[in-house]
């Protein structure tokens, strides 16, 4: 992980996240978009549990928020983000 995310306040951190069979499906789309040929690891559903094992574990240890966008569009995941941040501020 970079040193700077690291040094930041992990109150200031957000981790997305999304269940493992939307995400095979989300990279299986993009690799049709780009390339005709299959790439197992990268849409490998054990493999995609792995990576998303590993990255809550991360954030768990670190403190730092989780949200799950599996299902969400962009424009609700910034709202809660920032919906979060203004809770945060205004309780300081």
């Amino acid at each position: 992980l970079p040193e700077e995310l690291l040094r930041l306040d992990s109150d200031r951190v957000f981790g997305l996240t999304m269940n493992a069979s939307h995400l095979a499906a989300v990279r299986k789309a993009r690799l049709h978009r780009i390339s005709d040929r299959d790439v197992p690891p990268y849409t490998d559903i054990r493999e995609l549990n792995r990576e998303l094992w590993t990255a809550e574990e991360l954030m768990v240890r670190h403190g730092w928020h989780q949200v799950d966008v599996s299902y969400k569009a962009t424009e609700e995941v910034a709202s809660y983000i920032l919906d979060r941040i203004s809770a945060r501020s205004k309780s300081d």
